[in-house]
């Protein structure tokens, strides 16, 4: 949002234009990266949504980065 909130900043644009924008450009950079991360093979997703707390979700995402590691 820094080249929006720039020319908001700097008169090119006004408040509601410049949210809009920002709005519209950030879930282009969001639909950029998942294509990009789905891609990946490597990545492996862990869905937030089935853990009950923090901590059970921390054990689960270590768990996975130490198959990687030596």
């Amino acid at each position: 949002g820094y080249k929006e909130v720039l020319r908001f900043l700097n008169g090119e644009t006004v408040k509601r234009e410049c949210i809009d924008e920002v709005k519209k450009n950030s879930r282009r950079l969001v639909k950029k990266q998942l294509t990009w991360f789905r891609a990946d093979k490597r990545i492996k997703w862990i869905r937030t949504d089935n853990y009950d707390n923090i901590f059970d979700l921390t054990e689960k995402v270590l768990q996975e980065v130490n198959k990687y590691l030596p």
